[in-house]
């Protein structure tokens, strides 16, 4: 199951820049914003990725996001807030992981 979530990652995912100790890498992954207006967009929501609150963004991919300083898409920067290991029978199978954009949270 790992090996396909990786082939998924790579096929579909979207490319991320993440900083780690002063060298930037890219990788890929699942990237979802909360997109929600009004009055919804102070109340915690579900998405296909999991339960948020607005000015939060979701990933998931291969690699954890923990060990990153930042990421980067599209010219702006998000702090990882926290990231946890998605397992399967004892093997990790990949990471999840909710972000900020610097400067709004």
């Amino acid at each position: 199951m790992k090996k396909w979530l990786s082939k998924i990652f790579r096929r579909w995912g979207t490319t991320l820049t993440v900083q780690v100790e002063g060298e930037d890498m890219s990788i890929r992954g699942v990237f979802q914003p909360v997109t929600s207006v009004g009055k919804q967009s102070v109340l915690r929501q579900w998405m296909d990725l999991g339960q948020y609150s607005a000015h939060q963004y979701l990933y998931v991919g291969g690699f954890p996001l923990g060990e990153a300083d930042f990421l980067s898409l599209g010219g702006k920067n998000f702090l990882p807030l926290r990231c946890e290991p998605i397992y399967l029978e004892n093997e990790i199978l990949c990471y999840w992981a909710l972000c900020a954009p610097i400067g709004e949270e």
